[in-house]
C-alpha cells in the first residue's frame, strides 16, 4: 500500500494521484520492495526549488527533483514492521525546469528518480546505484514494459 500526498499543479492542472501511483507501485517493484510506504510528492516553481536547493544543498540554483529522505537505506531494508506504514519523505518536482515544460513522462522519471533517493539510492556516490538510475529512467522512457527488474542487464 502506498500513502501518497500531493500539492501543486502541471500545466495548471491537477495530476490524478493514480498517475503518481502507477509510476511508484512500478519502482517498488522493480526493485523488489515491499511494504507500505508513505511519502509526499511536491509540484513546485523553478523559484521554490532553488530556494530549497539552495538552503539544503548549497546549490543556488534551480533543479528538476530534490528527494528528503525521512529514513535510512537500512532501516528500510531491515524493516520487518508488518503492516505499519513507513514513512519514505518528500519529493519536489519542478515542472517546467530549465525553461522547458516537462511532459507526463518527464514527471514520471523525476517522481521514479525521486523515489529511488527516498530509498537510499546515490548515483553520485554509488556505481551500482548509478545503473539502477539509469536502468529505471531507460525503464520510465518504455513505460516499465520490456524490464522485469533491477538485476536484468546489470
Amino acid at each position: 500500500m502506498i500513502e501518497l500526498t500531493l500539492s501543486g499543479r502541471f500545466a495548471g492542472k491537477k495530476l490524478p494521484e493514480s498517475f503518481f501511483l502507477e509510476t511508484i507501485e512500478k519502482v517498488l517493484k522493480f526493485l523488489g520492495a515491499k511494504g507500505n510506504f508513505g511519502l509526499s510528492i511536491n509540484l513546485v516553481s523553478c523559484q521554490e526549488i532553488r530556494k530549497l536547493n539552495k538552503k539544503y544543498r548549497q546549490q543556488d540554483k534551480s533543479t528538476d527533483v530534490l528527494s528528503f529522505p525521512l529514513i535510512e537505506k537500512k532501516q528500510i531494508l531491515s524493516n520487518r514492521r508488518g503492516s505499519a506504514i513507513i514513512e519514505l519523505g518528500d519529493i519536489f518536482i519542478c515542472p517546467d525546469w530549465n525553461g522547458k515544460k516537462a511532459s507526463r513522462e518527464d514527471i514520471s522519471e523525476r517522481v521514479a528518480h525521486g523515489l529511488l533517493h527516498l530509498l537510499g539510492a546515490d548515483h553520485e556516490k554509488s556505481p551500482l546505484d548509478k545503473k539502477i538510475f539509469d536502468k529505471i529512467h531507460r525503464a520510465t522512457k518504455q513505460k516499465f514494459k520490456t524490464i522485469k527488474n533491477w538485476q536484468d542487464q546489470i
